[in-house]
């Protein structure tokens, strides 16, 4: 009860259901994911370009599934898809941080450190045959050309 003498009411929001409360709880909990894991706990990043291709493909059958599963769940519902699209970007945000994380634990060895000298043409040559050079045009910019190529 509360001062009045009522019984205490509970907030209900228009449209609000135990499957849109879990819909909505998943979300923040993925992108709370995203954010930790991206800027505290990763162990790894990225050298060359992430899999987009795979996260939002992984991202689109998320929302297929999600708006399937919600129709049948809640059918006559006007804002299924809007559910779905929320679930299916929060499922891409976990994925970004996920995969170098699944990359880290399946790793044989740990991280390897390689050397790499700035070749007169700026750009990254290893030392080691065996390991690739990268490719990043830095000629132009003004931090790399304080720095003699050699």
């Amino acid at each position: 009860m509360n001062l009045s003498g009522s019984k205490k009411a509970r907030v209900k929001l228009k449209g609000m259901t135990p499957a849109t409360v879990a819909i909505a709880v998943l979300y923040l909990g993925l992108v709370v994911y995203f954010m930790v894991e991206s800027y505290f706990l990763s162990p790894e990043q990225y050298a060359g370009n992430p899999p987009y291709l795979l996260i939002a493909t992984l991202g689109l059958v998320t929302v297929f599934a999600t708006f399937f599963t919600l129709g049948k769940i809640e059918p006559g519902r006007s804002d299924t898809l809007s559910y779905a699209l929320l679930i299916g970007m929060g499922f891409m945000f976990f994925l970004y941080p996920f995969m170098t994380r699944v990359n880290f634990w399946l790793d044989d060895g740990s991280l390897e450190t390689h050397v790499y000298v700035l070749n007169s043409d700026y750009t990254w040559v290893a030392k080691d045959a065996d390991t690739p050079n990268i490719d990043m045009y830095i000629e132009s910019s003004l931090w790399w050309q304080q720095y003699q190529p050699g």
